[in-house]
């Protein structure tokens, strides 16, 4: 390998030691002390482990207030609940958790806080914060968080989850709240290493996301820290802050049968600015795109949202053996559809005009090269659905375009691909057990014994598209194929990737734009082609930590879909429930009946919403009590006529996303993966036509919100000037919220 090849790649890597050393420093718990073991020694700090380490000053000030106090095995209850104080009524924090929900189709959340870690501080250490003092202890509290865009359903299939921390939004810095950045690397032979950047703004939310909301209400006298419980809170009852979240419409609430808030419902209307760009940082490629999208949303309508886009690119790509250089504009339109049967749940219909000036430079085009401008119509269609409760995405794209110089072309592309992740299934035994967290109490289960780990996954993703071309097409609207700009099954919709035609086939052994066709010395583009990909992640058990732990939180009787465990436990036997079992069981339960209440409640009018906030009036007048009952009997009827469609669509598309996040979801993982490409490119009538074959390996590796792939993928059966092989690499890090 050359000192060229290996300098990027390295680079790489060392991005990647810096992005898990954090969350590999974060797992190491050695320190950590039993609460018994620790009673009356002095509390140093108290600190609240939070997405990006930030603490809000009024909450860092609370916690502030315990340093020097005696630590008890009850003091973390104390300290809990002035999180969830914090989290629940400052007005900061809820007005950024209602706008950034805002930004999703329908949200649903959960979240359990708790003690992490007393560590013991040294001796030395303690006697320079407490002169005369050796023994003192330093008190860490998480919150397990997880919240899903469960109708934006391609992204949260992709083993790549958002950090389980929760985001305290007060201490976040407003321009990364408000461009909301995708951020990712890549290493390609032909575009060379690159970095690229995608942010999304509403600028409809920008006043109010800059905005200082109104001060908390002082707390009344004698109100200052939360006191402790007169007792040690029973462990078995330690779910009080397990809540769903279900928007928009804001409701939240932990319990089944609660009413929707009377605040206002979510904007349904945007006006998105999105800058999208990536530059090479060893040649002088590059691909940006500025755009504005008036957007309207109606999550669950069958018309999803309609959104109008005008946006300028600006490119310079690499095409065989030459360089296009494009500066373009697009006026189109996009809307998502919501389909109730068949395998399909999502589609995705767009269209645009489009005018670009083009410039193309190479040895395929006669000098001083093709230079020229074009206008033309573009469609696509992009489907999303869950087949075999494996992730599947099938798209058809058309486009045509007129030359300036005289002449027209047409297009033609299609893609499909699935995703999967295959159980490898685990012997479960009933057993009974007495965990400590439990208060050693005992419980059945039929869980394995170690179920620390996650229940591994083989992943398995296949592509297969193929594309066509007719007319006067021009050399740099023909196919060149190699390694892919985008994930195909994992990009969001709005992604450039599935919004703009197909570049040709992807066979990953070549670089980006460099699989043509062999004619007269030089490498031309194609005028048809097909290909077919196949990845393979193996698990590797000890290089896996989960995204929720295995940890038991409460105990309770068998339920009623529980028949076959009733029959195999003894009357009046209880099932220990752990921090899956819990999330999950809320979503099913609280999270139906949440959503149920909102859509009844949208059914109101204005005049019945209004009187249904009567419920907590005192004294309420004989004429007041009519319209409560009124507006009650109303919001009854309104549960009714909605409940069937919201039961189906938990069963068809929430439940099975948040039961494979909840069981099979990594915080980290590292798995091996082997590579295998076939991809054809011909010219018109089949001539030049070569079938290239790359077979590979390498290693995946998931981190929070990273992905990053690592390989090399040898060419066989190359045509002639094709390369024997082909390094890839490619950071991805996902949205923060």
């Amino acid at each position: 390998m050359s000192r060229r090849t290996v300098a990027p790649l390295a680079r790489g890597v060392w991005l990647l030691v810096l992005l898990t050393a954090p969350a590999c420093a974060l797992a190491i718990r050695a320190q950590c002390v039993d609460s018994s073991q620790v009673i009356d020694f002095k509390v140093r700090s108290v600190k609240f482990r939070s997405l990006f380490g930030s603490t809000p000053k009024r909450l860092r000030q609370t916690l502030e207030a315990h340093r020097g106090e005696p630590y008890s095995s009850d003091r973390a209850s104390a300290y809990i609940n002035e999180i969830v104080n914090y989290r629940t009524g400052d007005p900061v924090q809820q007005k950024y958790e209602s706008l950034i929900a805002n930004k999703l189709k329908l949200s649903v959340k959960g979240g359990k806080t708790e003690l992490e870690c007393v560590r013991v501080v040294d001796p030395a250490e303690c006697a320079k914060a407490f002169p005369g003092s050796t023994q003192c202890v330093d008190v860490t509290i998480r919150r397990y968080f997880v919240e899903l865009d469960v109708l934006d359903s391609s992204p949260q299939l992709l083993p790549l989850p958002r950090s389980t921390l929760t985001a305290l939004y007060a201490a976040i810095p407003r321009p990364l709240l408000a461009l909301n950045p995708w951020i990712g690397a890549a290493q390609d032979s032909r575009f060379g290493l690159s970095a690229g950047v995608d942010t999304v703004t509403d600028l409809l939310d920008l006043h109010s996301l800059f905005a200082e909301p109104a001060p908390a209400a002082p707390p009344s006298p004698g109100q200052g820290a939360v006191a402790p419980p007169a007792s040690p809170t029973p462990a078995a009852a330690a779910d009080d802050d397990l809540v769903v979240t279900v928007t928009p419409g804001g409701g939240t609430g932990c319990c089944p049968d609660e009413e929707p808030p009377a605040s206002a419902n979510a904007n349904d209307t945007k006006l998105l600015l999105r800058m999208t760009g990536q530059k090479s940082l060893s040649k002088d490629f590059y691909e940006t795109s500025t755009g504005l999208t008036l957007e309207r949303t109606k999550p669950l309508d069958v018309f999803q949202n309609l959104a109008l886009e005008a946006k300028f690119v600006a490119r310079h790509l690499p095409r065989g053996e030459g360089d296009l250089l494009t500066n373009g504009a697009a006026l189109g339109f996009a809307t998502d559809l919501r389909l109730k049967d068949g395998p399909f749940k999502l589609l995705n219909v767009g269209g645009k005009y489009r005018w670009s000036r083009n410039r193309f430079f190479g040895a395929a085009v006669a000098a001083p090269g093709e230079v020229g401008s074009e206008s033309g119509f573009e469609a696509r269609v992009v489907a999303d659905g869950n087949i075999a409760q494996g992730l599947t995405r099938a798209a058809l794209w058309f486009d045509g375009g007129s030359l300036d110089h005289g002449g027209s072309y047409r297009r033609f592309a299609a893609l499909v691909g699935y995703g999967k992740e295959f159980a490898l299934p685990r012997k479960k035994e009933l057993r009974k057990i007495s965990p400590p967290s439990l208060g050693g109490r005992e419980c059945w289960t039929s869980l394995p014994e170690d179920s620390e780990k996650n229940q591994p996954t083989v992943g398995v993703e296949l592509l297969a598209g193929a594309g066509r071309a007719w007319g006067d097409e021009p050399e740099y609207a023909r196919f060149y194929g190699g390694s892919p700009p985008g994930q195909f099954l994992y990009d969001e919709l709005s992604a450039q990737t599935l919004t703009d035609f197909p570049a040709g086939p992807v066979i990953r052994s070549l670089g980006r734009g460099q699989a043509g066709v062999a004619s007269g010395g030089v490498t031309r583009g194609a005028n048809s082609y097909w290909h077919a990909n196949l990845n393979v992640s193996i698990p590797v058990r000890a290089w896996s930590s989960p995204l929720i732990p295995h940890e038991w939180v409460t105990l309770s009787a068998p339920r009623p879909e529980e028949a076959e465990l009733s029959a195999r436990i003894p009357a009046g036997g209880m099932v220990c429930r752990d921090l899956k079992a819990t999330l999950k069981t809320l979503v099913r339960v609280s999270g139906v009946n949440l959503l149920v209440s909102q859509q009844a409640r949208d059914l109101l009018t204005d005049d019945q919403k209004r009187d249904l906030r009567l419920t907590n009036k005192p004294n309420r007048t004989p004429d007041e009590d009519a319209r409560l009952a009124a507006a009650q009997q109303e919001f009854a009827r309104g549960k009714e006529r909605v409940k069937p469609e919201i039961d189906d669509l938990f069963a068809r598309e929430i439940l099975p996303i948040t039961d494979f996040i909840a069981d099979h979801a990594n915080l980290i993982s590292v798995k091996p993966l082997l590579m295998f490409d076939a991809a054809r490119t011909a010219l018109t009538g089949g001539r030049g036509g070569r079938t290239r074959y790359g077979v590979g390996g390498g290693l995946q590796v998931n981190v929070v919100l990273a992905r990053f792939e690592f390989g090399y993928i040898a060419g066989i059966n190359r045509a002639p000037g094709d390369v024997g092989g082909h390094f890839v690499g490619r950071l991805i890090m996902r949205r923060f919220f």
